[in-house]
């Protein structure tokens, strides 16, 4: 059975240097659009919810500001808390989404940033894939949100951290790559121009 993809997007001030965010939000979509095509669903994904990630989570379509502020990782953690709990009511493996967390990892409470990854490793069942945005990335940060649960990747690895989500290889890997490159080209051909202040 096709599981749910739950794509969450950092959406706080430093996302907003180098069109991280943009980046992050148009891949998201990307997704959503492959998952919905009539024909042929490449992802094995029944569908595809967005979240952006301020102070707190709220879904992308009713989100109309800037990146801003701080992630609040104490936000993450309900948010996540609140679907495991749901899922565990029903009673059903299927109906816990895969999590695709968006992010530069540039945190700053570092006692909530071991919070949320213990909560993944208190909860192997929760999947998670970490996609790292921007090349100033905090890699040791994104590396211990994941903690032993779960694994970061670039947005050009996406089709590999579908993959991984899915415990299986997934059967058009071009397709999505395709999908997603002119996204990245994109981005990287303005973001040496952004040089706009961020408040993160």
């Amino acid at each position: 059975m096709a599981s749910n993809l739950c794509c969450i997007v950092d959406a706080s001030g430093s996302m907003g240097v180098m069109r991280k965010y943009d980046q992050a939000l148009k891949t998201a979509g990307s997704l959503a659009v492959l998952s919905s095509t009539p024909h042929t669903n490449v992802l094995d994904i029944s569908a595809v919810t967005c979240w952006c990630w301020q102070q707190s989570l709220i879904a992308l379509r009713e989100f109309k500001g800037p990146p801003t502020g701080q992630a609040c990782l104490q936000s993450l953690l309900s948010f996540l808390s609140e679907r495991y709990a749901d899922a565990t009511f029903l009673n059903d493996a299927n109906a816990l989404p895969f999590f695709l967390l968006f992010t530069d990892g540039r945190f700053y409470d570092q006692e909530a940033l071991m919070t949320v990854s213990a909560f993944w490793q208190q909860h192997p069942q929760l999947r998670l894939a970490i996609i790292g945005v921007g090349a100033d990335q905090d890699e040791g940060a994104l590396h211990t949100l994941a903690g032993e649960n779960g694994h970061v990747f670039s947005l050009q690895d996406i089709p590999a951290a579908l993959s991984y989500l899915r415990r299986r290889p997934l059967p058009v890997f071009s397709v999505i790559a395709e999908a997603i490159e002119p996204i990245i080209a994109a981005s990287d051909a303005n973001s040496d121009d952004d040089d706009d202040a961020w408040d993160a």
